[in-house]
């Protein structure tokens, strides 16, 4: 997979010369609505979603699926100026793993994984002597059951939000949380205005937890295949939570919001696919129909990115 993965990035790697090292991959920033973000680096013919990046900016982790539901964590690092070819996280690569997310302080990264059960369950990795990252530690109950636990964000005060479908919830998937208190989780409890009748997944919180995006299915107001939410604090609880519209929801699937460290940039996972555009009718042009067939949007599943 590392030398797939190698064999489509190779081409695009050359941009390093002209910016590709400065921040964002080096690519310009987004001036009005949703654009594919890391085109043929992040976003390529594979099927990749679940973006998180580390506080000071230097380090991407994204999932890529490598058949039907079987993914891995990949990342590229910031170094001597230059953005790394994506690589498999140290941490994963032989289970079934997906959905980073830095801790605030980027001393922990929580992820989902299969690793020791038959279910999806959370887990992290914490910072070594010299930057490197600990085993996968599984956070353990009450947040791990016999349930499937998906999509952790965490909050300043080492609190966690994540996805579960519980016999207990408020309807099909919910949001939860979990207090981090005295050095363990407390027992999760449901979001109530954020979690309705319908399913709710996939949550960013802010670190200070003054709003949190969320994906949600079957609402009235939905497009179809999957939209976007958000949610603000109101005192202890959260407002009603607001559609965001066309910039970035479709009639196809859009999930898996997360924003910059900077606040500036809301990136999301979104089915809505690219055009063939540059795909030749001649059918003996081989050249072209390998370029388009490498194109991002083949496989649906591709990151985006728009100024909040």
């Amino acid at each position: 997979m590392k030398n797939l993965l190698f064999l489509l990035f190779i081409n695009a790697i050359v941009v390093s010369n002209s910016g590709f090292a400065q921040g964002y991959l080096g690519q310009p920033t987004p001036s009005s609505g949703a654009e594919l973000f890391g085109s043929g680096i992040i976003s390529t013919s594979l099927k990749e979603r679940d973006i998180t990046i580390s506080p000071d900016g230097t380090e991407i982790y994204f999932t890529v699926f490598k058949n039907g539901f079987d993914g891995n964590i990949y990342f590229v690092k910031l170094e001597n100026g230059e953005w790394s070819l994506p690589e498999v996280a140290p941490f994963s690569g032989n289970k079934e793993d997906l959905e980073p997310a830095f801790a605030p302080d980027g001393n922990k990264l929580f992820f989902a994984s299969k690793r020791s059960s038959g279910n999806y369950d959370i887990w992290y990795v914490q910072r070594e002597n010299g930057g490197a990252w600990s085993q996968p530690i599984s956070v353990g109950s009450p947040v791990n059951t016999t349930a499937n636990e998906f999509y952790p964000s965490i909050a300043n005060d080492g609190s966690l939000y994540y996805t579960a479908k519980y016999s207990h919830g408020v309807g099909g998937e919910d949001i939860w949380y979990a207090k981090y208190d005295n050095g363990s989780f407390q027992n999760p409890v449901a979001l109530q205005n954020v979690n309705g009748t319908t399913d709710e997944f996939n949550a960013f919180v802010d670190p200070d937890e003054q709003y949190i995006y969320f994906g949600s299915f079957g609402r009235e107001d939905g497009r179809g295949g999957g939209d976007i939410y958000i949610s603000r604090r109101q005192g202890n609880s959260w407002s009603e939570p607001e559609h965001l519209g066309n910039q970035v929801n479709t009639d196809k699937l859009d999930y898996s919001p997360f924003v910059s460290p900077d606040g500036l940039f809301l990136f999301f996972t979104s089915e809505r696919g690219q055009s063939r555009e540059g795909a030749s009718t001649n059918p003996f042009d081989l050249s072209a129909i390998t370029n388009s067939l490498l194109k991002p949007g083949i496989t649906g599943s591709d990151i985006y990115w728009l100024r909040r």
